[in-house]
């Protein structure tokens, strides 16, 4: 089945998972793989990041169905690190839940 929405899957982006690192300590980011997706902003949240109210960001992620795409799983996105917290796999693909988290490399 062709997926209708693939045209707009225009951000190739990495994702990673982090290994070791206990309380205090940064542990390494190792790539698992690339996808291809569409990224977009997520409600609220960009007029809170517009007028200073927060400094966190969420965004939308969108792509083919995606062994890689796992909660609690990185993504670099925009020289920027997001933490995914949620998948929801649905018949012409998937769909997550991205949060900026802070320096993680």
């Amino acid at each position: 089945m062709i997926n209708p929405f693939e045209r707009f899957y225009d951000t190739e982006t990495g994702v990673y998972e982090k290994s070791g690192g206990g309380y205090g300590e940064r542990g390494e980011m190792t790539l698992l793989g690339n996808i291809v997706c569409d990224i977009q902003p997520l409600g609220a949240d960009t007029e809170e990041r517009i007028y200073g109210l927060s400094s966190e960001r969420s965004y939308a992620l969108y792509s083919d169905k995606n062994a890689l795409l796992k909660t609690g799983r990185y993504v670099l996105f925009g020289g920027a690190w997001y933490i995914i917290v949620s998948v929801t796999e649905r018949r012409l693909g998937a769909s997550a839940v991205i949060r900026s988290v802070e320096d993680e490399n």
